[in-house]
């Protein structure tokens, strides 16, 4: 069964990727229709209302025609992607698809954000974008977490060290993040750590972000102060040989966390990480 899995993994990248090569030399006009095509199917098929027999149908359906508008996303005009946007986000604010298609809603958002920044997370329409990945954090689902992370990154890279309400941003989403730095999945922590760094330099204060990290270790959990702990530590590396900062404040960081070992739980095994 897993081999007739990979083999259908495998030959629906291969077709996708053909898609992708071929839409890049055909007629603009033959693409402008096949995506207008795409999207209704699409749009139809998030609308049809799911019975217990339809739902593995549909969702099946709604991932296929997903894919389908991933592999055009490079040929899209600015219309067309915006089209997609509003499409995908309904899928990404609720599960009521299920699993596969909110991964899939959340694959096609990070391709949109690759191949076209200044649609998706220019100055007219990064607020939105910031309100859609912070209301749909309740209702991601697990498999979902590495492609949100991804996306998160393309938000957190856009910010302005002098916009306040941007800036407010990383304080609310840093617990997730953290949080992601102990998933099982080893690609979705990859992410968060890369997530890490790029608020970090966002903030563009190191300080202000070691106090930000050091918010975790009044976490109601060890689990949360664990995170909090490894989210230091790789920060801490990162900048140890940048500037005199963190130089300058490690004493203070390191008997803070020493604190930590007071506690008996399975999490203080990753405190002595500093």
């Amino acid at each position: 069964r897993r081999a007739r899995v990979r083999a259908k993994v495998t030959a629906l990248l291969l077709l996708t990727s053909t898609i992708t090569s071929w839409s890049s030399i055909a007629p603009p006009t033959f693409m402008d229709n096949l995506f207008k095509k795409i999207m209704s199917k699409l749009l139809g098929a998030t609308a049809t209302p799911a019975t217990p027999s339809t739902s593995a149908k549909i969702c099946n359906k709604i991932c296929n025609l997903l894919q389908l508008a991933q592999s055009l996303t490079n040929t899209l005009n600015a219309t067309s992607t915006k089209l997609l946007y509003r499409a995908v986000k309904p899928l990404i604010r609720n599960d009521q698809h299920g699993t596969g298609v909110q991964k899939r809603a959340y694959k096609v958002l990070l391709g949109l954000c690759e191949a076209h920044a200044k649609v998706i997370t220019g100055e007219d329409n990064l607020g939105e974008l910031i309100g859609l990945m912070t209301d749909s954090l309740m209702t991601c689902h697990v498999s979902a977490r590495n492609m949100r992370l991804k996306c998160l990154t393309h938000v957190v890279s856009c910010f302005s060290p002098d916009d306040k309400k941007q800036q407010e941003q990383i304080p609310a989403i840093i617990g997730e993040v953290m949080l992601c730095l102990k998933d099982s999945n080893g690609k979705t922590r990859e992410s968060a750590y890369q997530l890490l760094l790029v608020m970090a330099e966002s903030r563009n204060d190191i300080e202000d972000f070691y106090k930000i990290i050091l918010g975790g270790y009044a976490g109601t959990t060890p689990h949360m102060r664990s995170a909090a702990v490894q989210a230091l530590c790789r920060v801490v590396f990162e900048y140890a040989g940048v500037g005199d900062v963190t130089q300058r404040l490690l004493p203070s960081l390191l008997k803070t966390t020493l604190i930590l070992f007071r506690e008996n739980a399975r999490g203080s095994r990753a405190w002595s990480g500093l």
